[in-house]
C-alpha cells in the first residue's frame, strides 16, 4: 500500500508560530497599507488626471515597503496564499455583473481587485527569493497587456501570452518543497481549473460600458485573468518535472530519460512525416480543385458546357444599380468588391427548404466590357467539375458557407501562401464544417447518369476534410455571419477508404514504421536497456558498499567486474576501507591522549554563547580566538528582566586544559549567582570567595569585568577584578580613546572578602547615541611574534597600535570595528600563530 506522506501541516505550524501577529498592529505597517490601497483606488479613479503619474510613484514607493513589512512580519506558504488567491478570483469572476452595478456607490469590485493584486505580488516574490524585480516586469506587460486590449492582434496575443508563460515557470521554486503526494494532489487540483479555465470567454463574460474607469478595471481584471491561467500551465508543466528530479528513483529517471531521447522523437519524428506527407496531399487536391473550377468558369463563360448551369452575365456593369436575378431579391455589390467571390441571394418566393442560394461572381478581365457573370452554386455546378478533379483519394466534393473564427482567419491571410487571386487554397483544413446549407457530390465518371450521384450522405465521418479551397462571401444581410465558402475534398471513412490509394500507402507506411520499429529499433532500444540495468547494478553495489561501511562492516568489499569507471571507483572503495581501518586505530591511540583537551574544548564551546541577544537600541559583538585547541577567556551577555543585561568578559591565567575547565567553572557561577542578584560587584565578591576557598594552587585567578546594563535607562555599572582597562568612545567631536580607570584585583587571589571589596571599585557611565565601549583581553594588546630581521627580538602588538585601530573605526557600528581589530591582528601575526588566546566584546548604543 502507497504510504500517503503530507508535510504541509509542518509549513503551517511553523508560519503559525513564527508569525509575529502583533506588528501588523503596527502603526507603521497600517499606514503604509493604507496608503497602498488609497493609491490604488485613486490610480483607478484618476486615469484621466494630470495627478496620475505623482499618484502612480506613490503606490510603487508604498508598494515596495508594504511588501517588504509584509514579508519581514510574515513568511506563509505559498499554497496558503494560492488557495485565498482562488477563492477571491472566483468569487470576483462569477459576482463581475452583480459587483458592476454595486460599484455604483461601494466600489466592491475595486477592493476585490487590490486584494488579487497584493495576493499575486506576495506570491511571485515569495518565489523569486523575495526580490521584488518580478514586479517590475509584471507592471510593464501588463501595460502591453493593455495596449493590446486595442489592437486584436491573434499572432502578438500568443508571442505576449508565451513570454508570460516564460516568466511566470521560473516563478514556481514553491513545487520543489512539496511531497510526491502533495504533488499529485496539487496537479489533479490546477488540471481540473485549468481545463474550466481553458474555455471560459472572459469578454463575453465581463460586460464593459463606456465607463473609462471600468474600462481600465475589467483590462486589468482580464491580465490578472490570463495571469492566473497561465500561472496554473506553468504548474502543471513543472509539477511533473520537479517528480521526475526530486522523487524518482535513479532507475526510473533513467527510464524516463530514455524515453525523451529516444521514444519520443522517434514518435515525433514519424508524426511529423505523416503531416507533411498528409498537408503536401490536401495542398495538391486542393490546387486541383482550384484549377477544375477555374477551368469550368471559363467553360461557362464561352457558353461550352454541357448541363443545365445557373448563369446570368450582366454587362456595362454599375456598381450602384441593383442587381435582377430571376426568382431572388435586387441586391446591390459593394463598391469595393473583389473581382471574384461569393453572394448570398434571398428568393424572392421563399419555401421552406430553401431561403438564400448563394452565387459565385467574376468580373471579365477586360476592362472595357465592365460585365459581371454570376453562376448559381448547386448540384449541377458541382456536377460539372467534381469528376474532373485529380485526386490520391476522397469521396467527393462537399461545398458550404462557413464563418472563420479570428484565428483562423489569420492564417488565412497569412502572406506565405496568400495569393492575390480570389479563389484560394489553405493546406491545413482537417475538419469540414456541417452547416444547415451545403450540397455534396460524390466522385463519379463523367459518362455515369447524374442520379447516381449521392447528395444527401448524413454521416458526420464525412467532415474529415483532403483539400479546401475557399472564395469570401460578401457582406449582406442575406449572408448572415458567414464570411467564406469553402469547396472541400472529404472524405467519408468506411472500408472503402482502407482499399483506396491513400490509404493503402498509409497503411504501408505505419507496417513498415512498426516492423522497423520492432526489428531494429527495439532491438537498439533493448541493447541501451541492458546498458541502463547495468549501470543501475554497479551503483547499486556501490551503494550497498557505502551502506555496510557507514553500519560499521570496514571489512566490506565490493566486487565489481570490468575495467571502467565503476570498478576503478570500487578499488577505490575497497583501499579506503582498508585505509579507514589503520586510520580507525591511529584515531584510537589519538583519542585517548587527546581525551582530556576534547573534553575542555567540548565544555568551553557549549558554554560560551553562540548567539549574543538582541536589545533595543544596542548592539552587543563579541569575537574570540584562542591560541590552543583550549583556552582561558571568556565572554557572555545574559539577558534579564526589566530591559537589563548582565555582561562579562575574563581570562583565567594560564593556557590549556585547566585554563578552559576553570574559565567553564566561571561562567557556571557568574550564571548561577544572576538568579540571586543582579549587582555586579556583589556578583564578584560571591565567585572571589568559591575561588579562593576550592583553588588550592594561587597559580590560577581570573582577571574579569562584570557589568549590568540598562538599556531604558542608559546606564553601565561594572566591577573591574584586574582586567584590561576598557575604551570608551564617545559619539561628540573630536573622537578619543578614553580608557575608564578603576582600581580592582583578580578574582580568586585573596581569600578574604573585605579585603577584595576594598581593593575593587564599581564604575558607573551613561550611554548616548552612538557611544560605545570595547572591553578586550590582554591577548591582543600583549600579542607578540619574532621579528623579521632580528628573530631572537620580540615585536609587540601594543595598546597604541590597538588605540590607533579603534578610533579609524570610531564612526562604524560595533560589528565592523570588532571586524577590523581582528583582521588588524591576523595581519600582525601572519603566519605565525597567536601567541595567546584574545576576545573583544563591544557593546553600543545606536
Amino acid at each position: 500500500m502507497v504510504k500517503l506522506n503530507f508535510r504541509i501541516h509542518n509549513r503551517i505550524k511553523d508560519f503559525w508560530l513564527n508569525t509575529q501577529w502583533d506588528k501588523f498592529l503596527n502603526f507603521n505597517f497600517m499606514f503604509i497599507l493604507s496608503g497602498w490601497f488609497l493609491t490604488f483606488f485613486l490610480i483607478i479613479f484618476s486615469v484621466e488626471s494630470n495627478l496620475l503619474y505623482l499618484i502612480s510613484i506613490a503606490y510603487i514607493v508604498f508598494w515596495v515597503k508594504l511588501n517588504k513589512n509584509f514579508l519581514k512580519i510574515i513568511s506563509p506558504p505559498v499554497e496558503l496564499l494560492i488557495l485565498l488567491l482562488i477563492i477571491l478570483s472566483s468569487l470576483a469572476f462569477s459576482n463581475f455583473d452583480f459587483l458592476q452595478k454595486f460599484a455604483v456607490t461601494v466600489p466592491l469590485n475595486i477592493l476585490f481587485l487590490s486584494i488579487i493584486v497584493l495576493l499575486t505580488g506576495f506570491i511571485l516574490i515569495l518565489n523569486n527569493e523575495n526580490k521584488q524585480g518580478v514586479l517590475v516586469t509584471l507592471v510593464f506587460w501588463g501595460f502591453i497587456n493593455y495596449f493590446f486590449s486595442f489592437h486584436d492582434n491573434f499572432l502578438l496575443a500568443i508571442g505576449f501570452q508565451f513570454i508570460l508563460f516564460l516568466i511566470l515557470i521560473g516563478r514556481t521554486s514553491w513545487l520543489e518543497k512539496l511531497t510526491a503526494t502533495e504533488l499529485w494532489i496539487a496537479l489533479v487540483i490546477f488540471l481540473n481549473l485549468y481545463i474550466n479555465l481553458f474555455n471560459f470567454d472572459f469578454y463575453n463574460h465581463f460586460h464593459i460600458d463606456s465607463c473609462y474607469q471600468n474600462l481600465l478595471i475589467s483590462e486589468l481584471y482580464y491580465f490578472l485573468f490570463l495571469l492566473f491561467r497561465i500561472y496554473l500551465l506553468a504548474f502543471i508543466i513543472k509539477i511533473p518535472l520537479v517528480l521526475v528530479y526530486n522523487h524518482a528513483g535513479l532507475a526510473r529517471k533513467l527510464k524516463i530519460a530514455g524515453i525523451f531521447q529516444s521514444t519520443l522523437p522517434q514518435f515525433f519524428q514519424l508524426l511529423l512525416l505523416l503531416l507533411i506527407f498528409y498537408f503536401s496531399i490536401l495542398s495538391w487536391q486542393a490546387q486541383n480543385t482550384k484549377t477544375a473550377i477555374f477551368e469550368e468558369l471559363k467553360n461557362i463563360k464561352e457558353d461550352y458546357t454541357s448541363y443545365n448551369i445557373s448563369y446570368k452575365k450582366i454587362e456595362n456593369f454599375n456598381s450602384s444599380q441593383p442587381i435582377k436575378i430571376k426568382s431572388y431579391k435586387p441586391f446591390i455589390l459593394e463598391e469595393d468588391y473583389p473581382h471574384m467571390g461569393v453572394v448570398a441571394l434571398a428568393a424572392e418566393y421563399p419555401d421552406n427548404i430553401a431561403d438564400k442560394d448563394y452565387f459565385i461572381y467574376f468580373t471579365d478581365d477586360d476592362s472595357l466590357t465592365n460585365s459581371v457573370h454570376f453562376i448559381k452554386i448547386d448540384s449541377f455546378f458541382l456536377k460539372t467539375f467534381t469528376p474532373k478533379i485529380p485526386t490520391i483519394s476522397g469521396s467527393g466534393i462537399l461545398a458550404y458557407p462557413y464563418y472563420a473564427n479570428r484565428r483562423e482567419s489569420y492564417f488565412y491571410d497569412f502572406d506565405f501562401w496568400r495569393e492575390d487571386e480570389s479563389l484560394k487554397i489553405f493546406p491545413f483544413a482537417l475538419i469540414s464544417q456541417q452547416p444547415a446549407w451545403k450540397i455534396k457530390s460524390l466522385f463519379k465518371p463523367l459518362n455515369q447518369d447524374f442520379l447516381d450521384v449521392d447528395l444527401n450522405i448524413k454521416s458526420n465521418l464525412s467532415r474529415l476534410c483532403a483539400g479546401r479551397t475557399y472564395l469570401p462571401i460578401l457582406k449582406s444581410r442575406e449572408s448572415d455571419s458567414y464570411n467564406y465558402f469553402a469547396f472541400d475534398i472529404f472524405y467519408a471513412l468506411n472500408l472503402d477508404f482502407f482499399s483506396s490509394q491513400l490509404g493503402k500507402i498509409l497503411i504501408g507506411l505505419i507496417l513498415t514504421y512498426f516492423l522497423i520499429n520492432a526489428f531494429i529499433i527495439k532491438s537498439v532500444t533493448k541493447f541501451g536497456d541492458e546498458i541502463t540495468r547495468l549501470i543501475i547494478r554497479k551503483f547499486q553495489q556501490l551503494k550497498e558498499g557505502i551502506k555496510e561501511i557507514s553500519q560499521g562492516h570496514l571489512d566490506y568489499k565490493v566486487h565489481v567486474e570490468g575495467e571502467d569507471e565503476f570498478a576503478e571507483l570500487a578499488g577505490h572503495f575497497n583501499s579506503m576501507s582498508i585505509k579507514l581501518n589503520k586510520s580507525i586505530d591511529n584515531l584510537k591511540e589519538k583519542e585517548r591522549l587527546d581525551q582530556e583537551l576534547k573534553i575542555a574544548r567540548n565544555v568551553q564551546l557549549s558554554l560560551l554563547p553562540e548567539k549574543l541577544p538582541e536589545a533595543d537600541n544596542y548592539q552587543f559583538v563579541s569575537k574570540l580566538e584562542t591560541a590552543a585547541e583550549v583556552g582561558g577567556d571568556l565572554y557572555d551577555v545574559i539577558k534579564l528582566e526589566d530591559n537589563k543585561y548582565l555582561f562579562t568578559i575574563g581570562d583565567v591565567s594560564g593556557k590549556g586544559t585547566s585554563a578552559a575547565f576553570y574559565m567553564a567553572q566561571f561562567l557556571s557561577l557568574l550564571r548561577f549567582s544572576a538568579q540571586f542578584t543582579q549587582e555586579p560587584d556583589e556578583i564578584a565578591y560571591r565567585i572571589n570567595e568559591y575561588f579562593a576557598k576550592e583553588v588550592k594552587t594561587k597559580q590560577i585567578f581570573v582577571t574579569a569585568i562584570i557589568g549590568l546594563l540598562d538599556t531604558e535607562k542608559n546606564k553601565m555599572k561594572f566591577i573591574r577584578a584586574g582586567h584590561c582597562l576598557p575604551g570608551l568612545i564617545r559619539k561628540e567631536e573630536p573622537k578619543k580613546y578614553e580608557e575608564i580607570t578603576s582600581s580592582g584585583l583578580g578574582i580568586g587571589l585573596v581569600s578574604s572578602s573585605k579585603q577584595f571589596k576594598t581593593l575593587t571599585e564599581v564604575k558607573e557611565i551613561t550611554f548616548n547615541p552612538g557611544d560605545k565601549i570595547i572591553f578586550y583581553t590582554d591577548g591582543i594588546v600583549e600579542a607578540s611574534r619574532k621579528n623579521k630581521v632580528h628573530k631572537e627580538h620580540e615585536e609587540l602588538y601594543e595598546e597604541d597600535r590597538f588605540k590607533d585601530i579603534v578610533l579609524s573605526s570610531s564612526d562604524s557600528d560595533a560589528e565592523i570595528t570588532a571586524q577590523n581589530i581582528i583582521e588588524d591582528l591576523k595581519k600582525f601575526y601572519g603566519k605565525t600563530s597567536p601567541s595567546d588566546d584574545y576576545t573583544i566584546l563591544i557593546i553600543q548604543r545606536n
